[in-house]
């Protein structure tokens, strides 16, 4: 995290040099940590950072602009409908307030992306070098951060099919990994999945999916609908109907809401902060969110997930990809009550060979490994990653009101301490 304070500019620490300390600033943070849980063999750091230029995200001070948001509801209360308007209004406000600040750094309005004010106070935006140094040593800012790429936790081919799209006509099969966790119809119908990725298909005779509450945080696409294939993947694991066709999911029949965050398989930090503010505005206590997506540390992101949680949302999270201490990724290494961070296993209950590693943040591990579920175009097709693993968990969490059992342990997990195998 760059935090950037008026003592290191009068020491004429440049942005370039801020960042490079941050970097070592936070290997020193991970050794330290795997020393503690006795990991020291573990690799330490795989530079996952791909910061994006001139881009950055601003936490502001708690209370900034408390008199501008005075009129306008925090707390989200038993009503979508209020809670929506309570974020339009808030968004509106805050977008006004915030040009006015950083008008005052000769910032035009445009160069503000995204402002937040439910996960966490801030905004994010393009800037000059100038600018953000100015805005940085304003009293009115925490901290600032620069913006990344996230990517989707992966979405291997499979072997079945050779992940082709395939278009079923036969009757309703039960993929390997939902018969191993279990499964059933959601009958709560008050509690929803919000799934943070690509978009999900909205017209798929297998889900059900609220467009109303729909949103995309992807500058240039106003649509909702699934621009890869990953978040439909993820939401039929999920919640395919049980409906005699296609697939079945773990929470079946639940309904999902798309918070679209890539235009294809990768995008922004800042848009994925922006879902998660959305989600921590509109979710109800007891909803789920799926993220099956990671990129660098980020402790913005982090943050926002944590306190998207602490509000009463139960936050799935993909380890990733990399076969890599899952210590170096966000929002993966995010830890807290109601967040469960997820590596992946094959059929035969063994650590797939690309899963991140690593408890803590690990909680469980689930199927990962060759799974089939919707796709785009009302097909279905089989892939792998713990982008696959992670939305079992998320029907858990749905089905059971928060509660994850468990069913022994994943055999051949890389860090010698095995991770206990998620079920409803």
């Amino acid at each position: 995290m760059l935090k950037l304070t008026s003592n290191k500019f009068l020491l004429g620490l440049s942005l370039a040099g801020a960042l490079a300390l941050t970097s070592c600033e936070h290997d020193i943070e991970q050794a330290a940590a795997n020393a503690e849980l006795g990991q020291n063999n573990l690799e330490l750091d795989k530079g996952s950072e791909e910061f994006i230029q001139n881009q950055f995200i601003v936490v502001l001070k708690e209370g900034t602009f408390a008199q501008q948001l005075g009129k306008v509801s925090v707390a989200p209360v038993s009503d979508r409908a209020t809670n929506l308007k309570n974020y339009e209004s808030k968004q509106a406000s805050l977008k006004e307030a915030i040009t006015n600040m950083v008008a005052e750094f000769g910032v035009e309005s445009n160069a503000i992306e995204f402002v937040y004010g439910d996960a966490l106070l801030g905004f994010a935006g393009t800037f000059t070098d100038k600018q953000i140094k100015a805005i940085g040593t304003d009293a009115r800012v925490d901290y600032v951060e620069q913006d990344q790429v996230m990517r989707i936790s992966d979405g291997f081919a499979g072997d079945d099919n050779d992940g082709e799209v395939i278009y079923k006509t036969e009757a309703q099969s039960t993929p390997w990994g939902i018969s191993r966790v279990g499964y059933g119809n959601y009958e709560g119908g008050y509690q929803w999945a919000w799934v943070i990725d690509s978009g999900v298909d909205g017209n798929h005779s297998d889900l059900n999916v609220d467009t109303q509450y729909s949103r995309s945080f992807v500058s240039g696409y106003s649509g909702t609908q699934d621009g890869n294939g990953h978040g439909t993947h993820v939401a039929g694991t999920i919640a395919a109907k049980d409906n005699n066709i296609g697939v079945v999911g773990v929470a079946a029949g639940a309904t999902v809401v798309s918070c679209r965050v890539f235009a294809g398989r990768s995008g922004s930090n800042s848009a994925v902060i922006s879902a998660v503010d959305y989600v921590r505005a509109n979710a109800y206590s007891g909803d789920v969110a799926n993220m099956s997506l990671g990129g660098g540390r980020s402790s913005t992101l982090d943050n926002a997930v944590k306190n998207a949680a602490n509000a009463g949302v139960y936050m799935a999270v993909a380890a990733g990809n990399e076969a890599q201490n899952a210590n170096n990724v966000s929002p993966a290494r995010a830890n807290g009550n109601r967040i469960l961070t997820v590596s992946a296993m094959d059929v035969n209950s063994r650590y797939a060979s690309f899963s991140n590693y690593a408890n803590p943040p690990i909680d469980v591990c689930a199927p990962g490994v060759n799974i089939q579920s919707t796709w785009t175009g009302g097909g279905y097709r089989s892939i792998s990653g713990t982008s696959m693993a992670t939305p079992h968990v998320a029907g858990i969490l749905l089905i059971n009101g928060g509660q994850v059992y468990t069913q022994g342990n994943v055999l051949n997990d890389p860090d010698g301490n095995a991770d206990p195998i998620a079920k409803k």
